[in-house]
């Protein structure tokens, strides 16, 4: 599992070309510039015009809501601090704070869920929240920082997740959605707060999994069964709650391996997705010619468009980018392949 410390340090180089051979054409070459957006068009109106446009590709940005738990219960030891205080620590201290290492990489938003017994506070769940943006550590650490937890409210998981995951499905750049929900008891839910709400949370996480959302669940201390936690990890992973194939959960007993865990699933938000600054008519999707590192990638099989805007590198090539290191990405296209 590559750490965050590994991705930060990683980088691609990526360029994107349409090119186009068009005979009786004047064009001048091409700056070759990766990056830089350049059109040429022939002025002689008898000449037959084609433009070879250079333009951008860059890695589609994940967009990550933290759903953390503000139940009482939070208020419970965890080493030298509580519960409650180590996750900010975890995620906002100002030397160390993941939030603060992957602001630039990531379009982050807060949610910090309760309830006053179900209903009894007028609205549940109870939602602190910063809206989701990339550089969002300051606005989150403004609202975050000052909460001091007392030992009371409940944990309305389930509704707080449907709530988390209305927030992601409103993005619509490119990039993949995950809700990090951080608890550490058994959830309720608004209609009953002394109930179980282990099934709801569950529905939950299935649902915004369905919508295009993955859930990842870390156990704060150990009061929360692994059963309910590998069926949580599973159906927020589009898995079967009780089948055979098993998600990764977190169980986390100290701030190490709450680091961990947090780690763990922020080095996995990346995808082998990327956004390209302009459209290509799909029909034409495949005489595109993709190269990663001077090798060219097999279309269908290595690289695919997902939309009109998103290229998808597949299988070993991806896992060539997600090692890390520096790669070179190009593509070309034939210029009728450009949407005007």
């Amino acid at each position: 599992m590559m750490s965050n410390r590994c991705w930060i340090r990683s980088a691609i180089v990526l360029s994107f070309a349409f090119t186009g051979g068009c005979s009786d054409s004047a064009l001048r070459p091409d700056s070759g510039v990766a990056g830089r957006d350049s059109a040429v068009v022939n002025t002689n109106p008898d000449a037959k015009v084609c433009a070879e446009v250079n333009v951008s590709l860059s890695a589609a940005t994940p967009s990550v809501v933290l759903l953390i738990d503000k139940s009482g219960s939070m208020t419970e030891s965890f080493g030298a601090t509580n519960r409650w205080k180590a996750v900010y620590n975890v995620l906002m201290d100002k030397q160390t704070g993941l939030v603060a290492q992957f602001e630039e990489k990531v379009r982050f938003g807060l949610m910090l869920y309760t309830s006053d017994y179900g209903f009894g506070g007028g609205t549940c769940p109870i939602l602190t929240e910063v809206p989701i943006a990339l550089n969002n550590y300051q606005a989150m650490n403004a609202v975050y920082e000052p909460i001091q937890l007392v030992d009371e409210g409940d944990t309305p998981t389930g509704e707080s997740i449907d709530a988390a995951a209305d927030r992601l499905k409103k993005v619509t750049d490119p990039g993949s959605k995950v809700i990090i929900l951080a608890t550490d008891g058994v959830p309720d839910t608004c209609a009953e707060p002394d109930g179980n709400g282990e099934q709801v949370s569950k529905t939950a996480a299935k649902n915004a999994y369905e919508a295009g959302i993955s859930t990842s669940v870390i156990s704060v201390g150990a009061d929360i069964s692994q059963s309910h936690l590998q069926e949580m990890a599973n159906v927020g992973a589009g898995l079967a709650a009780k089948g055979s194939e098993k998600a990764p959960y977190f169980q986390a007993l100290d701030a190490t391996q709450l680091l961990s865990a947090f780690n763990q699933i922020l080095g996995n938000v990346r995808t082998c997705e990327f956004t390209i600054d302009g459209s290509i008519e799909n029909s034409y999707a495949g005489q595109g010619k993709v190269v990663l590192d001077g090798l060219p990638l097999a279309y269908s099989t290595e690289w695919t468009l997902t939309d009109d805007s998103t290229l998808e590198v597949l299988g070993t090539a991806c896992t060539t980018i997600m090692a890390g290191g520096d790669h070179t990405l190009t593509a070309t296209f034939p210029c009728a392949a450009i949407v005007h």
